[in-house]
């Protein structure tokens, strides 16, 4: 997002509060840009119109983020749809096209399959109530996993990715933990 850009959304914010002590510093507005600026304008002008119709006390930066991540949860599909698809596709294109299944299934829903054991394992498997268990669950947590990510700035991910990968590592992580 351009600077522009976000100053079109602290007047929209400004007009609809109207709180004199609302982004009313150049601290704030940088550190609020700074928080913000990875995000895209048009979904985050989404956010900002949705939380002025329906709230009455002006967002923080963690309100906008979260808001984000929650429109881009509701327009995911979820496991069980995710799941159908999946079996569409399995009996589209079989165990010897994973490439095209993966294509249609999209990026997530391939790296899901991916992590219950790849294309042809579940196309050759005799028990898919269980593959199907094995499915919502890794789906779900990637799911959570992605909008928790979603929430933090690209900077700050970043960030703490390498911190981990530096110093902790292969390590075990409940020493971490006290």
């Amino acid at each position: 997002m351009e600077q522009t850009q976000f100053k079109q959304i602290v007047a929209g914010l400004r007009s609809a509060y109207q709180k004199p002590d609302f982004l009313s510093t150049s601290q704030d507005l940088d550190m609020w840009y700074a928080d913000l600026k990875d995000l895209d304008y048009k979904l985050l002008s989404l956010v900002v119109q949705k939380w002025i119709l329906t709230e009455k006390w002006p967002p923080r930066i963690s309100d906008l983020r979260n808001g984000v991540a929650e429109i881009i949860r509701l327009e995911m599909p979820d496991w069980a749809e995710a799941w159908e698809q999946t079996l569409k596709a399995m009996g589209k294109y079989g165990r010897l096209q994973p490439k095209e299944a993966y294509k249609e299934l999209g990026d997530f829903t391939a790296a899901v399959i991916r992590g219950i054991g790849g294309w042809q394992m579940l196309c050759l498997s005799e028990c898919l109530i269980t593959e199907r268990a094995n499915f919502r669950e890794v789906y779900n947590s990637r799911q959570e996993r992605l909008f928790k990510q979603i929430a933090l700035p690209d900077s700050l991910r970043f960030a703490i990715s390498e911190y981990v990968n530096k110093n902790i590592g292969g390590q075990n992580f409940a020493a971490y933990l006290n």
